[in-house]
């Protein structure tokens, strides 16, 4: 259960400032997994290593445009529907939201996995850093699960008005990843091995805590494992369907050639 935050009535600026200023701290500070990762192995490890995490930098860029698309979508989705007072369709909506991340997690890490060694052929990785390249890429795509899902609470969260709850687990994980990183680079020599296990352990905090924040926080939406349904066999105008079609639809925004252009194009260089 979480609790939703009226957003309808009181300053309109301060609602807008309230809601918008934690969102745009989560986005930039989740944006800065690869970088303090960048960080620690080519201060404290050989070329090979920070070329390695250097060249996974794109591939993980597209996964963060993925995830900000599809939470824009949950966002805009359950907060219509919360705004509307329709809490029934805002359920729905959201477990709906649960599966199609399940999916997407479970796709996204299949294909990882079975394709990573082309997947860096494709961004000209150098052969010297193949092998770190390699363990650096199998860990992260290995903990999709628990980045779609802790983003997936984020969007949630955000749906009910509440951006600050989104926020704090978002900066927790952040620091996490830090001190993770000193552990395993600085102290333990892991390499991009250890800046991926890094990022994925403090990935799995931050969906650990959301969850339990989420959970916690009231009654404006309850989750039901057995709702958890993309409902094909539903009519397309069943309410799964239209939530689905409008997240998706939403989740494309993102995709237009500039911003990909913009996340992967230094590869060919």
């Amino acid at each position: 259960m979480a609790r939703s935050h009226d957003m309808t009535s009181g300053s309109i600026w301060r609602s807008l400032l309230g809601f918008s200023i934690p969102i745009m701290i989560s986005n930039l500070v989740q944006s800065t997994y690869n970088a303090v990762d960048m960080l620690f192995v080519g201060r404290f490890t050989g070329t090979e290593s920070l070329a390695a995490v250097s060249v996974c930098g794109p591939i993980l860029n597209v996964m963060i445009i993925t995830l900000s698309g599809m939470s824009a979508g949950v966002l805009v989705v359950i907060s219509g529907l919360l705004g509307a007072g329709d809490i029934k369709q805002a359920q729905d909506a959201a477990h709906t939201s649960v599966a199609l991340y399940a999916l997407m997690a479970a796709v996204m890490t299949v294909l990882g996995l079975l394709f990573v060694p082309q997947i860096l052929r494709l961004v000209q990785t150098p052969a010297a850093a193949m092998p770190e390249a390699k363990r650096y890429l199998y860990t992260v795509f290995a903990g999709t699960v628990f980045t779609f899902g802790y983003n997936l609470i984020g969007a949630l969260q955000r749906g009910l008005g509440n951006a600050t709850a989104s926020m704090s687990f978002v900066i927790i994980s952040s620091a996490a990843n830090i001190a993770l990183d000193a552990v395993f680079i600085v102290w333990l020599g892991m390499g991009a091995f250890g800046a991926a296990l890094g990022t994925v352990l403090s990935q799995v905090a931050a969906f650990v805590i959301g969850t339990v924040q989420f959970a916690r926080g009231g009654a404006a939406l309850r989750l039901s494992a057995r709702a958890m349904s993309l409902r094909i066999s539903s009519p397309a105008t069943s309410p799964s369907w239209l939530s689905l079609c409008r997240i998706l639809t939403t989740a494309i925004l993102p995709f237009t050639p500039s911003r990909i252009w913009s996340s992967c194009a230094w590869c060919w260089i």
